[in-house]
């Protein structure tokens, strides 16, 4: 009976083993398919090495009636052992190999069936992409160097980007892409079957192509080389201005607004505002930066995306607005800004941004400047309205001039009462209980909108913006004739 407590007590061990195991899935402090590998080991590693060691004594009689009792006790108990691991998760219990020692067993004194080799090999893993995460947002995903909102991002990962996990997947992922190793809100990426997907039709897409599997992802940008970059962008444009001779030409209305809406990148976001400065979600962005050029678009990115003339896409030029959508909704807009470059407001975290068209679900753009629509801008004494424009008679009002110094405005941020910046040609100071804020009208045959606030206290009195003091200084006050604009 010797040997038969010895067998006993090593597969006594085993199940301890197992059973810690079990408890430790159950727990919850190991997943299930964290547990295969252990799994595989125990199975055909340790459990062998045991027995081989267990049977190292000599075949007496009390040796042999023990393997006998061992034997039968095996064959009794191995069915629950099977139950109990199915227990744990049915799911990931039915994508371990099919291999024990039941079916071994049958296999080898079946006299039907011939025994293959590879019928008993661990199936391959099919899932070679379910460590990798894409990201899923419009404009850019911000990897920041610790799991919180207030850390510093130390790369981006642009839409559809692929980065490899590296750690739990809670709120936030531990990432690692390309020269980028950090954090990512967990709720903005792709992950498990889906990133499995999404990656396969990558890598489907580049081999159509005629690509190399390498080539089908794309990865992080470090937040120096994308610094860097923009650096040497800005030293170029500078070179181009010095180097180029000025056209005689005034840029095209497209342009015109594009350069507007830059001076707000960096601004926050926020749902449903509409404040240039103080946030705006996109539909209000976009509604703001075209209210400033005289055209009252509709609040929210469904409405807008059927107003002025659609067009393809890639036929979108500067100042026009892209659209994205999904299964017939469209959820944003963007301004496309040249070179597949947008300015739009993201999403809270990014804010107001500078970001690049995102093609996958880019649906249509629409064209709403017409370069033959004169807007206010340039020298305030240029006539740019029509004898069609003008609408009733607000009387005649006095005219004075300012600009954004302190002297003028008590402050020099250059931001009108309504938190648009001023702009020579187009911004008035007016007293908004006679004139309303955003109220286009003409004055000396100039087109004006009203967005700053009259500090004089004078009745009838309306102070046209100029961007220097002492242009302000050498203009004279004088009185003037106000039309609302049609």
């Amino acid at each position: 009976m010797q040997i038969s407590l010895l067998l006993m007590e090593e597969i006594a061990k085993l199940f301890a083993i197992m059973l810690m195991g079990y408890a430790v899935v159950k727990a919850g402090l190991m997943k299930s398919s964290e547990s295969k590998s252990i799994s595989v080991v125990m199975v055909y590693l340790v459990i062998p090495c045991v027995i081989i060691d267990a049977f190292q004594v000599d075949y007496t009689a009390d040796v042999k009636k023990g393997l006998f009792l061992v034997t039968f006790l095996g064959m009794t108990v191995s069915p629950g052992i099977s139950v109990m691991a199915a227990d744990g998760d049915t799911a990931e219990a039915a994508k371990m190999p099919g291999v024990g020692i039941e079916a071994v067993l049958n296999d080898l004194y079946s006299q039907n069936r011939e025994i293959k080799a590879e019928d008993y090999l661990v199936p391959e893993n099919k899932g070679e992409y379910l460590d990798m995460a894409f990201a899923n947002v419009t404009s850019f995903l911000y990897v920041r160097s610790e799991p919180t909102k207030e850390s510093e991002y130390v790369g981006k990962l642009y839409p559809g980007y692929a980065a490899k996990i590296t750690g739990p997947v809670g709120e936030w992922t531990a990432v690692e892409s390309g020269d980028v190793t950090g954090y990512v809100k967990t709720e903005y990426i792709l992950t498990g079957a889906e990133a499995q997907t999404y990656a396969e039709n990558l890598v489907a897409e580049a081999q159509q192509e005629g690509k190399e599997e390498a080539e089908a992802f794309n990865y992080a940008v470090s937040r120096e080389s994308e610094e860097a970059q923009m650096t040497q962008e800005v030293q170029e444009n500078v070179q181009q201005t010095e180097t180029t001779e000025v056209s005689a030409q005034p840029a095209s209305n497209g342009q015109a607004i594009v350069d507007y809406a830059c001076q707000f990148i960096g601004n926050p976001y926020v749902w449903g505002g509409t404040s240039l400065t103080d946030g705006a979600d996109c539909s209000g962005f976009v509604q703001q930066i075209y209210k400033a050029y005289g055209y009252n678009l509709p609040r929210v990115a469904e409405d807008q995306s059927q107003y002025g003339t659609k067009i393809p896409v890639e036929d979108a030029q500067p100042g026009d607005l892209i659209f994205y959508a999904k299964n017939g909704y469209v959820y944003h807009v963007v301004m496309y800004a040249g070179d597949g470059k947008t300015i739009e407001a993201a999403n809270e975290d990014a804010g107001i941004i500078y970001g690049t068209v995102y093609n996958k679900d880019a649906v249509w753009a629409t064209r709403i400047l017409d370069d033959h629509y004169t807007v206010a801008g340039g020298g305030i004494g240029t006539v740019n309205a029509t004898e069609e424009m003008y609408g009733a008679d607000l009387g005649n009002f006095t005219i004075t001039y300012y600009c954004a110094c302190e002297i003028c405005c008590n402050k020099a941020d250059g931001i009108t009462a309504t938190g648009t910046p001023v702009i020579e040609g187009q911004t008035i100071a007016v007293d908004p209980s006679v004139i309303p804020y955003g109220t286009r009208v003409i004055i000396g045959g100039h087109v004006f909108t009203a967005e700053d606030y009259d500090t004089s206290g004078k009745e009838k009195h309306i102070s046209i913006y100029v961007n220097e003091h002492e242009t302000a200084q050498k203009l004279n006050e004088k009185k003037a004739e106000v039309h609302l604009v049609k």
